[in-house]
């Protein structure tokens, strides 16, 4: 199976905002109605919005491939003072759970953190989303602050933590 990780381009909006609604429809439906999953890509992941995210400098969003097939997606960001590095998207279209590209794109992410001279990465997590969350704290992540996070009319709990990494250099 031959897995590449690209840069997107703007041909990929359409497959980046498939991924999520797959995604979000596979991982969040317990707790976010697909209406406000649909709301919230609409409103957030329009293609203006994608534009915007496309020429922002302190983005970077990656479009994984199995055979030329787009099935994961990858965003990463360096907050605006500079002092953090996060993963702020990282889905695998439900297809493809299980073969390790989730684990290959935490990987990547680690390289590119240590690549800017971060020492830590950081992401958010809806804390019901105990699959997710669980496969984070088996990576590494300690989450230190709780937060609300609203997609459409639905408020969650989102945690909020960071992996600390060595260089290898």
């Amino acid at each position: 199976m031959k897995i590449l990780i690209r840069p997107w381009t703007k041909a990929d909006f359409k497959s980046f905002r498939l991924i999520l609604r797959d995604s979000w429809r596979d991982a969040y439906s317990e707790f976010f109605p697909v209406k406000d999953q649909t709301t919230y890509l609409n409103e957030v992941y329009n293609d203006l919005e994608l534009e915007k995210m496309f020429i922002d400098n302190s983005t970077q969003v990656f479009i994984v491939s199995v055979e030329e097939k787009p099935c994961a997606l990858l965003r990463l960001s360096q907050s605006a003072d500079k002092t953090k590095f996060y993963i702020n998207s990282l889905y695998v279209h439900p297809e493809f759970n299980g073969l390790g590209i989730g684990k290959q794109l935490i990987s990547f992410a680690e390289e590119q953190c240590l690549s800017f001279g971060y020492k830590e990465v950081w992401l958010g997590v809806i804390k019901k989303n105990e699959r997710a969350l669980n496969w984070y704290i088996k990576l590494g992540f300690k989450f230190l602050q709780e937060e609300p996070f609203r997609m459409g009319d639905t408020v969650v709990r989102h945690l909020i933590g960071f992996k600390s990494l060595k260089s290898s250099l």
